[in-house]
């Protein structure tokens, strides 16, 4: 069985799928920039297993991070850990 999806040339060029599309081109200012590409189950299931460890990894690490903070000290995503980080009183 063969799979259709779509996914950005530098992907296509790096060899690296990080973002791809089963039904169509997505509705951006730049779909011209994605081409159709032909993989095998085995390697769909990868994209998708890879694709659930990360985002549900990320939360995770997210949830911990706010837990016994008050509200306002409390983050969104993944990305503001880092930033917070450096922020610490007794940081190296």
């Amino acid at each position: 069985m063969k799979i259709l999806i779509y996914v950005h040339k530098r992907d296509v060029i790096s060899g690296n799928i990080t973002n791809y599309y089963t039904h169509s081109r997505p509705q951006t200012s730049n779909w011209p920039d994605y081409v159709k590409v032909e993989i095998s189950r085995d390697e769909f299931i990868r994209l998708e297993d890879n694709k659930f460890d990360k985002e549900n990894r990320d939360q995770w690490l997210v949830e911990q991070y706010n837990r016994n903070r008050l509200a306002e000290e409390m983050i969104d995503n993944i990305d503001q850990i880092e930033s917070d980080q450096d922020n610490q009183p007794f940081a190296d």
